[in-house]
């Protein structure tokens, strides 16, 4: 060991001097020597191809051998050679920072940048973190930036945040954050993935299942594989490191369903040459968003519940991963895999879209949703007239991938009769899902007035719980083109005031308040009962939840009472955010909260007193909603208070102190 010490320092030597093939001689010479005494004893069992033989000063010094031997062959631009003897340092020691920065460098300089990114995030930061600073080089965190700054280029990567990394998770990795995130904070910004032959032209595509996709992708490929192009070895080079990493990170079954059904959409070939393209196709599947490929994004793992979300940029092709919700050092960072509309609608129906993402979903919304006293999935039994739990679920019950979670047939909560979904209802839920998919894009406010008014009707037919997932669906609908709708009016009332006509429009009662305030009152006459008259057959009835599964304090009763002024508009938009605040990111409804700000302005100002909005409604509204809207909102809506609140002042209304406060400025 002394004489590899010895011939580690003449290595040194020549690399001072600028002799680069001196160096590299007397490095691997040094390493033959340790090998050869390793060799030489007797040899116990290999874990990783290193011995116990070779752990403590052999070890770390065939470590250090190995890494410098990378640095040369980096420097002679043999970067495949490089990154392999940057291997072997971290795996004669693990905890060498040098070896696994240099393993990093010669990745990316070999075609590599992803996987470096993910062995930057999986490996090295961890490291660093855990180990003491007295064992660390002074000027590691400079060389730590030196290769971060043109992988981060490479990937199209800014703004990453020093302290998130990669952790195991449900059997592969996810972002975890190492220090506390606030909402708004920005986690990281990718940029479009570019590629020659594979450019996402989905949106074309009828088919959009896995299989679909799956398919587009292999076909796309399966030219540029036969020729063995550069392109092809290109692509693979740049998607290592991408999920699924490995073959077992897909179920057997599904692995088997999907490649069986791949082989029948492309010509005879070789079983390597087919796992080839079928996981290069796999991969593309799982790592597309928003029309490309954003690699880093796709290393944020799903929750129904998230805490961060993607925000596409269509100007510069970007995505900006920004937190949502507090994350807490150790937290992982969650996203929704689904569109905002998949993303409010029940737990069978959300399952059952995210199962296109090989997983079943395990977040504490989805466990929480299949408990029975979740009044979002309570329907009517149609035997005793009670709510009682039972989510909608796929109808294909038969298939081997049915829901885990979910059941498509209970006994109800309070008379104990079986109770499922009618292929009335079902057909119903169909057809108020199309209608949804109608309404949206410019519509006129007469026209989306009597679009609700219609839905709601229609699922009072269901006998759904006034909590249920459907309304809210039908509130979100209705919001999307609402809101466009409001900031016009919005628009026109700083021009003309209350000369404006749509603001008048936007103030009226054409009986939505009503109609879904009679459907509450009906769940309170007929849903809730004591203890003693359901006889409490099931756990889901109890003295906090009530028989019908509502909390007796209900959210939407407390509500009713808040809004008594104003429109339907505004009375609308206030049910939807009651019926989505306990899982929708507060700073994700920006545009809503901007609405219901402008509807509380028309509301009490309105001329007409006896149907204004009075001081503490107005209060409470904008105590909830003010604090989302930004300064820049709050100032504009200032503005407009001083310039049209009636005159000569009429007594109770709202002081600028008061709505300063509310807005928090």
């Amino acid at each position: 060991m002394q004489v590899a010490g010895a011939l580690k320092q003449k290595g040194n030597a020549c690399f001072n001097n600028g002799d680069i093939d001196g160096a590299a001689a007397a490095y691997q010479e040094a390493i033959g020597l340790l090998l050869q005494e390793k060799k030489g004893k007797k040899m116990p069992e290999e874990k990783n191809g290193v011995t116990h033989d070779i752990v403590g000063g052999a070890g770390e010094l065939l470590a250090v051998l190995y890494s410098n031997l990378s640095n040369l062959y980096n420097i002679k631009g043999d970067y495949e050679v490089s990154w392999k003897a940057a291997q072997q340092a971290t795996i004669y020691d693990p905890t060498f920072a040098k070896g696994w920065l240099r393993y990093i460098q010669g990745r990316r300089m070999d075609g590599y940048p992803f996987e470096a990114f993910v062995t930057l995030l999986r490996r090295l930061r961890p490291l660093l973190r855990n180990s003491a600073p007295s064992t660390l080089p002074k000027q590691i965190a400079g060389d730590v930036a030196l290769v971060e700054a043109p992988l981060y280029d490479d990937l199209g990567l800014s703004r990453v945040l020093p302290h998130i990394e990669l952790d195991e998770y449900e059997g592969g990795v996810g972002i975890v954050a190492r220090r506390a995130v606030k909402p708004n904070e920005i986690i990281l910004v990718e940029k479009r993935f570019e590629t020659s032959f594979a450019e996402m032209d989905l949106g074309a595509q009828s088919d959009l299942t896995t299989m679909g996709i799956v398919t587009h992708f292999a076909k796309k490929m399966y030219p540029h594989q036969c020729s063995h192009s550069e392109t092809w070895v290109r692509f693979n080079k740049q998607f290592k490191g991408c999920w699924p990493r490995r073959p077992e990170e897909i179920s057997a079954d599904v692995r088997s369903e999907l490649s069986h059904a791949l082989r029948s959409q492309l010509p005879e070939m070789g079983d390597d040459d087919f796992e080839s393209l079928f996981t290069l196709a796999v991969i593309c599947r799982y790592n597309c968003f928003h029309s490309g490929f954003f690699r880093a994004c796709a290393l944020a793992n799903h929750s129904c519940h998230a805490n961060a979300a993607m925000k596409y940029n269509p100007e510069d092709e970007t995505v900006t991963l920004i937190a949502v919700r507090p994350i807490s050092a150790g937290d992982f960072v969650n996203v929704k895999y689904l569109s905002d509309a998949h993303f409010l609608m029940g737990v069978g129906k959300r399952r059952e879209y995210l199962r296109s993402w090989l997983f079943w979903c395990k977040c504490d919304r989805c466990s929480m949703d299949s408990e029975n006293s979740a009044t979002q999935e309570q329907i009517k039994c149609p035997h005793c007239l009670q709510y009682t739990h039972l989510p909608l679920t796929n109808e294909n019950t038969g298939t081997k991938d049915h829901d885990p979670l979910l059941l498509p047939e209970k006994p109800c909560m309070h008379c104990g009769a079986s109770v499922k979904w009618s292929e009335d209802s079902r057909a119903m839920v169909s057809q108020l899902v199309v209608s949804f998919n109608n309404i949206t894009g410019h519509v006129t406010y007469e026209r989306l007035m009597t679009w609700l008014l219609e839905g709601m009707r229609e699922i009072s037919v269901i006998r759904v719980h006034p909590d249920h997932w459907l309304y809210r669906i039908l509130f979100y609908f209705f919001c999307v083109p609402m809101t466009s709708i409001v900031n016009e009016g919005f628009d026109q009332f700083m021009a003309m005031g209350w000369h404006s006509s749509l603001v008048e429009m936007l103030m009226r009662n054409v009986g939505i308040r009503r109609l879904y305030m009679e459907t509450i009152h009906a769940r309170t006459n007929e849903g809730e009962c004591s203890k003693k008259k359901c006889g409490h057959v099931s756990e889901g009835c109890s003295e906090i939840v009530g028989c019908g599964g509502a909390a007796i304090n209900s959210a939407l009763d407390q509500l009713s009472s808040e809004v008594m002024g104003g429109g339907d508009v505004l009375c609308t938009l206030c049910f939807l955010w009651r019926l989505i605040s306990p899982f929708y990111p507060e700073y994700e409804g920006w545009t809503l909260h901007r609405a219901i700000c402008r509807l509380v302005l028309f509301s009490h100002t309105n001329p007409n007193e006896s149907a204004a909005l009075n001081e503490s409604q107005a209060l409470v509204l904008l105590r909830r909603h003010g604090k989302y809207v930004g300064d820049a909102e709050a100032s504009l809506w200032l503005h407009a208070y001083n310039k049209f609140k009636p005159t000569p002042h009429r007594k109770g209304l709202l002081s600028l102190k008061q709505v300063k406060n509310a807005f928090q400025l």
